[in-house]
């Protein structure tokens, strides 16, 4: 049995839109992350994390530290390298 949870398509539009504007948004790809975990598309999820992740691999920013988060949530056993929490 194949279970695949929806969210309302504005949701996500709504990231994609701003990242459209701003490419470079943490706090957008992380959330576009987030909405695609809630889908359970975990493929495209990692992708959005990952971008985030990219744009601040130390962990300095809060949206950082959260796609950190999200991703060892799903994947804690598989993430060899995390930021130090200061």
């Amino acid at each position: 049995m194949h279970i695949t949870r929806t969210v309302p398509l504005g949701v996500r539009m709504v990231r994609v839109e701003a990242l459209k504007r701003n490419p470079e948004d943490i706090a957008s790809w992380t959330d576009l992350g987030e909405v695609y975990v809630y889908m359970m598309d975990f493929a495209h999820a990692a992708q959005a994390l990952e971008q985030a992740l990219k744009l601040d691999p130390a962990g300095e920013n809060p949206w950082g530290r959260r796609a950190w988060a999200v991703l060892y949530r799903r994947h804690g056993h598989r993430i060899a390298h995390l930021p130090k929490a200061e």
